[in-house]
C-alpha cells in the first residue's frame, strides 16, 4: 500500500436513486479500503441532479482525489465525458441501474425474501458488488492486490479505443512481467477528447502524442524501458493512426522508455 493511499474516497450518486442507497454504498466501499489497506479511509457522498452538478461539485474540491461516479445513464458518451472533465481525479464509474439492482436484492433479504421462497434477494450479490468495486479501488489508488504469477507475453499492452459518438478516444497502459525490475505491475487510462469527431480514426500526430505522455507518467515510479509492446486497437485503425504509433515508438525509444529493437505488434480488435 503506498504511503500517500487516498483517505478520503468521493460517492457521487445521482439523487433518483436515494440517499440509503448512496449511504450504503459509501459506508461499505470505506469500510472494505480501510479493512485491506489498514488506513482509516472516509467516504465523503457527494448527491446530484445531472452530470454537470456532479462534476462542478468535485471541481470545487481543494484537491482532487478518487471517486466513484455512479451515472445517471449508460451513454457511452457520459462515460468520456467523466474522464476528460475531472482532470487529476482517479475515477471508479458506476452504472446508476447496477446499483440499483443490487441494493434491491439487499433489501428483499433484509425483510426475509431470500432465495428460500424463491425470490432474488441475497446479501451475497450486494457484498460481492461492493467487494469488486472495492478491487478496482485499490487500483486507481495505486496499490497493487494481487498480479499474475506468470506476467504475458509481451511485458506492456496498450490499448486504444475511441468512443461510439467519436468525440472522446481513450489509452490504457498495462505493465505486468513479474520478477522484472519496476514497475512489475502498473495500469494507467487517460482519456481525450477527439479533434475530428466526423471520423473514427484519430489524428496521428495526437496520438503519437498522447501515446508518450501516458508512458511518461511512469517516469517517475523508475520505469526500467520495456522490451516488448502490444498495441491493440478496440475497433479497425485506419487512416495514419498506425504512422503515430511508428513516431511514438521512435519518441519512445529515445526518451529511454522502450528499449531500443524492441519487439511492437499493433493489432486490430474487432467485437463484432
Amino acid at each position: 500500500v503506498p504511503p500517500t493511499v487516498a483517505r478520503t474516497v468521493h460517492v457521487a450518486v445521482p439523487r433518483r436513486i436515494g440517499e440509503a442507497t448512496a449511504e450504503r454504498l459509501s459506508d461499505d466501499l470505506a469500510a472494505r479500503l480501510s479493512r485491506w489497506t489498514r488506513k482509516q479511509v472516509r467516504g465523503e457522498l457527494v448527491l446530484y441532479e445531472d452530470t454537470e452538478e456532479a462534476i462542478s461539485t468535485l471541481r470545487s474540491v481543494p484537491r482532487s482525489g478518487v471517486v466513484v461516479f455512479v451515472m445517471n445513464d449508460q451513454a457511452p458518451e457520459t462515460y468520456y465525458e467523466i474522464a476528460y472533465e475531472l482532470k487529476g481525479w482517479r475515477v471508479k464509474r458506476i452504472s446508476g441501474d447496477t446499483l440499483v439492482g443490487m441494493f434491491s436484492k439487499l433489501e428483499l433479504a433484509a425483510n426475509g425474501r431470500g432465495p428460500r421462497n424463491g425470490k432474488t434477494g441475497s446479501p451475497r450479490a450486494w457484498h460481492s458488488f461492493v467487494g469488486k468495486s472495492a478491487l478496482d479501488m485499490l487500483q486507481i489508488m495505486g496499490c497493487v492486490p494481487y498480479v499474475p504469477a506468470e506476467g504475458f507475453n509481451y511485458e506492456a499492452q496498450l490499448a486504444i479505443d475511441v468512443g461510439h459518438d467519436r468525440h472522446y478516444f481513450s489509452l490504457s497502459l498495462l505493465f505486468c512481467r513479474p520478477g522484472s525490475p519496476r514497475p512489475l505491475f502498473r495500469l494507467e487510462t487517460i482519456a481525450k477528447r477527439k479533434s475530428d469527431p466526423k471520423h473514427e480514426t484519430i489524428n496521428e500526430v495526437i496520438l503519437h502524442r498522447e501515446i508518450v505522455a501516458l508512458f511518461e507518467l511512469l517516469r517517475n515510479s523508475g520505469c526500467v524501458p520495456v522490451r516488448s509492446l502490444l498495441v491493440l486497437r478496440d475497433g479497425r485503425q485506419s487512416g495514419r493512426e498506425h504512422d503515430g504509433i511508428a513516431a511514438a515508438k521512435r519518441t519512445l525509444v529515445e526518451k529511454g522508455l522502450l528499449k531500443d529493437g524492441s519487439r511492437v505488434d499493433v493489432v486490430d480488435f474487432h467485437k463484432s
